[in-house]
């Protein structure tokens, strides 16, 4: 045979929390609640608008002076390629240069003295530079007879 169970539902109490239910209530509220982080003394006694206001500020000055920083390293980059330019232009000018002549010696001056006054003139870097210039000018005009 088979024996039934009859159970009796509970009416609705609107009874007050037993002790033993109020003590679990507060281990799970204590439980959830953190400790309150240390506050620095800088925002102690500041209300929350001015901490607002404080960090605000901070990113505004830390934008700017990444701005700057961002300036700056271009100008340094611009001014390195500059640099390095220059030196190159100097570089390629010195190895277009023709080499000097050595300047005529002693004994030239003594065994001969007009040629060897004509060919430390002929050979200064000014005469040949003006030459090559002249020489330039006469080629681009052109000579009718």
């Amino acid at each position: 045979m088979s024996e039934s169970i009859v159970v009796d539902e509970a009416p609705l109490q609107e009874e007050p929390i037993t002790n033993q239910e109020e003590t679990v209530t507060e281990v799970q509220n204590e439980e959830t609640q953190q400790p309150e982080p240390k506050i620095s003394d800088r925002y102690a006694g500041k209300s929350m608008e001015d901490v607002i206001k404080m960090q605000q500020e901070a990113e505004n000055l830390m934008s700017k002076q990444a701005d700057e920083l961002g300036k700056a390293r271009a100008a340094a980059r611009q001014q390195d390629q500059l640099l390095t330019a220059l030196l190159e232009a100097q570089n390629k000018a010195t190895d277009a240069a023709p080499p000097e002549e050595p300047v005529a010696q002693e004994e030239n001056f003594f065994d001969d003295p007009v040629n060897a006054v004509n060919k430390a003139i002929e050979n200064h870097p000014d005469v040949i530079k003006a030459r090559e210039e002249r020489m330039g000018k006469c080629n681009s005009i052109i000579w009718i007879p």
